[in-house]
């Protein structure tokens, strides 16, 4: 049961991980500059702080997930023209 508990922390985390991969593959060799911002997005029924990580890389993709079982609350990604969409 410890194990699973220790497990269940971790999930929330799981998404920012894997698309802070998928971002970081996605910048050129020149610039593989990765940037990430915490900011408070609020708080749970029960009182436990809820945070926003917003993810960026040099070309502009920006994901903005919260700890909140992991949700993914917007991504913006370039077009092939450059043009955010």
């Amino acid at each position: 049961m410890r194990t699973m508990d220790n497990l269940k922390s971790k999930i929330p985390y799981v998404p920012m991980a894997l698309f802070a991969l998928v971002i970081s593959a996605c910048t050129s060799q020149k610039d593989p500059a990765v940037t990430a911002k915490a900011s408070s997005w609020g708080k749970t029924p029960g009182g436990e702080s809820v945070d926003l990580y917003t993810l960026r890389n040099a070309r502009g993709a920006e994901a903005r997930i919260i700890t909140y079982g992991g949700v993914v609350v917007s991504i913006k990604v370039p077009d092939r023209s450059g043009t955010m969409g």
